[in-house]
């Protein structure tokens, strides 16, 4: 396997578990293989390589945007049900609510 397949998979494999930072550096990464790789092609495996790699970095956005919008509902989510916690008064002490008669 190749080091831009390798980063490819890398990078796919972060999206995937909605590591922001390893996509992060993943996808700076793969940038440079693909930039660097690009001299040494033809100009239409270059336009292929280029197409790929932006298909990619495409699917890797849109699905970091989709985890991103998942994890602000959960948020959201959580913040309300602080409110309703907030709201139900907790005793001082602890109350039992059994009673043992001897």
């Amino acid at each position: 396997m190749h080091a831009l397949e390798r980063e490819e998979e890398l990078l796919r494999r972060a999206v995937s578990r909605g590591d922001f930072d390893a996509v992060a550096l993943s996808a700076a990464r793969y940038a440079k293989l693909v930039e660097a790789g690009l001299q040494k092609l033809s100009p239409a495996e270059a336009q292929a390589r280029l197409r790929r790699a932006c298909s990619v970095l495409d699917w890797g956005r849109r699905n970091l945007r989709a985890a991103r919008a998942r994890i602000a509902e959960k948020l959201d989510r959580l913040q309300g049900i602080s409110y309703y916690r907030a709201a139900i008064p907790v005793p001082e002490i602890p109350v039992h609510t059994w009673n043992i008669d001897a």
